[in-house]
């Protein structure tokens, strides 16, 4: 993370700093967990089809997708 900061030449180091503390807090919360898990994939392509239109193709990037055998997490995070 540092180094992906510090090729941003405007931020200063404070503002580097703090971003990186808030990346942290989110990829260590407890209860974001299963969002990181191995196996993750970010920036992953989606693509389907909806029985009700099944002529329609849905396709699509999402920010986490998280497959396991108990269920599928797509994470789409908004600011």
């Amino acid at each position: 993370g540092e180094a992906f900061l510090a090729r941003e030449l405007e931020l200063t180091v404070a503002q580097r700093t703090e971003m990186l503390s808030a990346a942290e807090r989110i990829l260590n919360d407890p209860d974001l967990s299963d969002l990181f898990q191995p196996g993750g994939r970010a920036e992953a392509a989606v693509i389907g089809t909806s029985p009700r239109l099944p002529n329609l193709v849905i396709n699509g990037r999402v920010d986490r997708l998280v497959v396991t055998p108990q269920r599928v997490l797509v994470i789409d995070f908004k600011t």
